[in-house]
This record gives structure tokens, C-alpha cells and sequence, in this order.
């Protein structure tokens, strides 16, 4: 697609032993930075971020996001992916850390996420997974227990230092 790979004459895949701990550097069509690697969960799958957010930062050791809480949704979720009508619905799905993991465990995903900066993030994690994207439908609303017109707040890295680009505030 339209994404540029930048640092990387190697392959980006789950299979490849050397590329299990490759971070590759992206630059997006909106010029966003963005990086990759490939998970150690299992199953595998690639995984798209923002190098500057301070969770992601936690992540770049273990290859793991969250580690207990992708344990528990293993948990709960992989019986219901290993049907074929499994299908999970990610509210807020950031950039895509649970849909990727719950499309590598077997199941359909419909992912709400409004931002455009993570729906790009996302769309780059879908698309180095060979068969994700036609398992999901990610829909740019919020989701309400109310009808009406909100306004988000996303917080944006700055200078020095990360942030915790996943917590969005809705007003």
C-alpha cells in the first residue's frame, strides 16, 4: 500500500526467526511514524504502533502488550475464535492491540475506533497479517449509550518523552 518502509531490507513475518524481534520503521501517508514487530503471543500475528506512547514502550521487551490482560482475553475469547462464527466486538480499539490478537486466535471483528491517527495505525496491522483485514469491519464512530454529537480529546506526543496516547477523553 501507500506505507513506506523505512530500515528494513529483511522480511516482516511471523515465520521468520529473525524477524520475531525486527522492530520495522513505517512512515504512514499522513506522515505519521509508525513501527512493527511481531508479537510472541501465541499465536503470532504483527503488530503496528506508535514508537512514542509510553505503553507501547512497556511492550518492546516482552513483544507482548498488557500481558495479563491478553492472557485473560486468551482465556475467554480463543474457544469462541476457534468457531467459525466467533465474532468479537472491540469498542475503542486504540491501534488495534485485541482485534489483531482476537483475529490471530480465529474470530470476525467489528472494532469501533474514531481516531483517525489509530484507525491508520490499525489499517497497517491488518495489512501485514495475510487474511485479517477480510475478517473485520472497523467502523470511525464512538460508541454511546446515547445518540448525539460528542467531541474527543486525544491527547498528542510532544517534545521529549511519550504519552499515554490511548487514553482519549470524550466530552
Amino acid at each position: 500500500g501507500a506505507y513506506a518502509r523505512t530500515n528494513c531490507t529483511r522480511c516482516e513475518c511471523s515465520m521468520c526467526p529473525s524477524c520475531v524481534t525486527h522492530v520495522t520503521r513505517w512512515v504512514s501517508p499522513t506522515g505519521q511514524r509508525i513501527e512493527s514487530i511481531t508479537t510472541r503471543t501465541k499465536p503470532l500475528f504483527n503488530f503496528a504502533y506508535i514508537p512514542g506512547d509510553l505503553d507501547m514502550a512497556r511492550m518492546s521487551r516482552p513483544l507482548i502488550l498488557e500481558p495479563l490482560l491478553t492472557l485473560a482475553w486468551h482465556q475467554q475469547t480463543a474457544s469462541c475464535c476457534a468457531k467459525d462464527d466467533g465474532l468479537i466486538v472491540d469498542v475503542g480499539g486504540n491501534v488495534g492491540w485485541f482485534t489483531l490478537y482476537s483475529l490471530a486466535l480465529g474470530c470476525r471483528v467489528a472494532v469501533f475506533e474514531p481516531i483517525p491517527a489509530f484507525q491508520e495505525v490499525m489499517r497497517l496491522g491488518l495489512s501485514l497479517n495475510p487474511g485479517f483485514a477480510s475478517r473485520v469491519t472497523l467502523y470511525s464512530n464512538v460508541v454511546y449509550d446515547a445518540p448525539g454529537t460528542y467531541q474527543l480529546r486525544v491527547p498528542r506526543i510532544t517534545g521529549r518523552g511519550g504519552k499515554r496516547l490511548g487514553m482519549t477523553g470524550m466530552a
